[in-house]
Parts: structure tokens; sequence; C-alpha cells
């Protein structure tokens, strides 16, 4: 599974046996494109082929209907505390 982690979250930092089990990129440490407008990260997750992860589910609700070669996973800042 490819994951693409937006900007606020580091999915290899945070989660350590997730990369053993995906290939899990950062968008701005990975990558060198933080701080895009929403619109631009979807399009890169697409580009990418990548599920992108992020806690602003609500910003990319619209945009994760628009492709079907990639999606969007949204987690709440509480997930975080109870793993």
């Amino acid at each position: 599974m490819l994951l693409l982690g937006n900007d606020h979250l580091l999915l290899r930092q945070m989660f350590a046996h997730l990369n053993e089990l995906s290939d899990a990129k950062h968008i701005r440490d990975d990558l060198g494109s933080g701080g895009l407008p929403d619109p631009q990260v979807y399009a890169m997750a697409r580009k990418l082929k990548r599920l992108l992860v992020t806690y602003n589910i609500k910003r990319f609700k619209d945009l994760a209907n628009q492709s079907a070669d990639t999606g969007v996973i949204g987690i709440s800042a509480g997930f975080l505390r109870i793993r």
C-alpha cells in the first residue's frame, strides 16, 4: 500500500511499524512539497497513486470523489492518544 502523509502527519515517526507494512511518504519531508494548497496535495497523491492520510478530512472530502486513482484516509488527533 502506498501512503502519502499530509503536512502535519508524520506517518513514519508516529507509526514506526507502518513502513514495514506499506510505503509511507511525507509530503514535506520526503517530497519537498510542504505547504501546498489542498487541491495540489490531492493531485500529487493522485499522480503518485498514493492514498492520502490526513487529519483534515473535511477539507479533502469533496476532492476524494474526483478520482478512482487515489483516496483519502482521515484520522482524528485522538487516534494517536488511544493507540
